[in-house]
């Protein structure tokens, strides 16, 4: 599905925050000036052109191993090739592309980015000549990986409609955000330790770090608001699949997750983490000399659960509507939605409280004893003792207190009690009884 497979494209890839701050002295007098934030830059200067370095503070080959070797891993990933593109835009073809060319590039990408930011982080305690430069550095090559990964297009199935344009663009931007995030921190290091220095040579490398800043919140501005014209899609075809919330107090019809939409068409991208490593168990064959023969382990006698005497009902192969799956199944023979929650329940399973045999019980007492003129939501919360063997001994309502609801009358509580003491539970794990606990809402809907 299209947003599982995108969180799971690059949810892996943390990389080290760019290189700490160090502090210089300033040593120049007053100049003309142009203030940006807290930020001191020297104007007059030709501006950077894109894609263009400032000279170093520093000789090249005047600066430490470290940052020279920093400098060349750095230097090589700016100018490195993006993914490309799949062969063909077909879905067969795109997770071909994706799942070989594209995992084999991305892992790659962060070895490399990892490598970079280890050298250039060495230099962090050096003067600003180094550190400087070594933070903006990093800062573009994260910015760079960012826009490549932004820049891979969907296949042709997402990119003949505009919505699925929207959704595989949002996700893309989801996915790709840790490393704008790490750019962005890169840059602002940048920016601040060059306005610290009075230098003219720092001035080019401010106005730099300070454009890539404004450039990664424009795209985070533009990133929001496709996220938000994306959520208000979404909701719309929500609304229109499941209808509003039915009417009730708060704690009604919100507790059911539905399961996520299938994706309109196959989104490639995808890059699972790796499984870890496990020693294999070792097997003695037959005949292996270290093979010993075990006897059976004796079983304990068979201890006959109350569930064990039912059968387990299911929805007989029902298909469930959106609005079934979000609010709780409606009974079609009268009418009645039944929206269930399990409360804390550390010591049973009370799952079977949420089985449809359950819903349909309960929706039958509510037919027979609120009339089809009173629109009203029912809503109580349940506490059932529960026997050792998992038999249901009492059930006790107790009515939410909401103006949104309207209380059971005496002859609808004992029949919802009646119907839940007849639900069966598996033995209790600890041998001695216990209790279930739930909510229920019910409407007719």
């Amino acid at each position: 599905m299209l947003a599982g497979m995108m969180r799971r494209s690059l949810a892996w890839l943390v990389l080290l925050t760019a290189c700490g701050a160090s502090q210089s002295t300033p040593s120049t007098p007053a100049r003309r000036e142009l203030v940006v934030d807290e930020a001191t830059v020297v104007t007059g200067r030709r501006p950077l052109r894109e894609g263009e370095l400032p000279r170093l503070p520093q000789a090249l080959d005047h600066t430490s191993a470290a940052f020279q070797h920093g400098h060349a891993l750095a230097s090589e990933l700016l100018h490195a090739p993006g993914p490309g593109a799949p062969p063909a835009l077909d879905d067969t073809s795109y997770a071909a592309w994706s799942d070989r060319d594209f995992h084999a590039w991305l892992s790659a990408r962060v070895r490399a980015a990892q490598a970079a930011s280890d050298a250039l982080g060495a230099v962090r305690d050096r003067p600003a000549s180094e550190h400087v430069p070594a933070a903006a550095l990093l800062g573009l090559v994260f910015a760079r990986t960012h826009a490549q990964l932004l820049a891979v297009p969907p296949p042709a199935s997402v990119s003949a409609e505009a919505k699925l344009q929207r959704i595989y663009a949002s996700q893309l931007n989801v996915s790709a955000q840790r490393w704008s995030e790490q750019a962005g921190a890169a840059f602002g290091h940048c920016s601040r330790a060059a306005a610290r220095e009075a230098e003219p040579a720092y001035g080019l490398w401010l106005e730099l770090c300070h454009q890539q800043l404004a450039a990664l919140q424009r795209a985070d501005e533009r990133a929001r608001l496709l996220a938000d014209v994306v959520a208000a899609e979404r909701e719309t075809d929500r609304l229109a699949a499941e209808g509003p919330r039915p009417e009730g107090p708060q704690i009604c019809w919100g507790g059911t997750v539905p399961p996520a939409p299938p994706s309109p068409a196959p989104v490639a991208l995808t890059l699972p983490a790796p499984a870890p490593l496990q020693a294999p168990t070792a097997v003695p064959a037959a005949g292996d000399a270290g093979a010993t023969a075990s006897a059976p382990a004796a079983k304990p006698p068979a201890v006959r659960c109350a569930r064990a005497a039912h059968t387990v009902a299911d929805d007989g192969g029902v298909a469930r509507s959106p609005r079934d799956l979000r609010y709780g199944p409606r009974e079609t023979s009268n009418g009645v939605r039944v929206w269930a929650a399990l409360g804390d329940n550390p010591t049973m399973d009370a799952s079977p409280l949420l089985e449809q045999a359950t819903r349909a019980a309960l929706a039958a007492c509510f037919a027979q004893h609120v009339p089809q003129s009173r629109a009203v939501t029912v809503a109580v919360h349940a506490t059932l003792s529960v026997d050792a063997r998992g038999a249901t001994r009492s059930a006790v309502l107790t009515p939410e207190p909401s103006d949104a609801a309207a209380p059971p009358d005496a002859k609808l509580t004992r029949c919802l009690e009646r119907s839940l003491a007849r639900v069966a539970f598996d033995c209790s794990p600890s041998g001695q009884p216990t209790q279930a606990t739930a909510t229920f809402c019910l409407r007719r809907d």
